[in-house]
């Protein structure tokens, strides 16, 4: 199996923390990642379904989804 980029790692732990985070949480508690590289993590990460965005603009959060 394909080993998973360490921020997604981050990304994923962080939303299993957290149960919901928004994006705005997830770029302060990953600041030492840039906020492009997160915010194509965080797409990349939906589009394998592997977390569920929820809402729109500033009130998007992310959650894992139910199986």
């Amino acid at each position: 199996s394909s080993e998973r980029p360490p921020i997604e790692a981050d990304i994923i732990e962080l939303i299993n923390e957290h149960g919901k985070i928004y994006t705005a949480q997830i770029l302060e508690s990953l600041n030492w990642y840039k906020a492009p590289t997160i915010k194509k993590a965080l797409a990349n990460l939906v589009r394998m379904s592997e977390i569920e965005q929820m809402g729109k603009g500033r009130g998007t959060y992310y959650k894992i989804p139910k199986a």
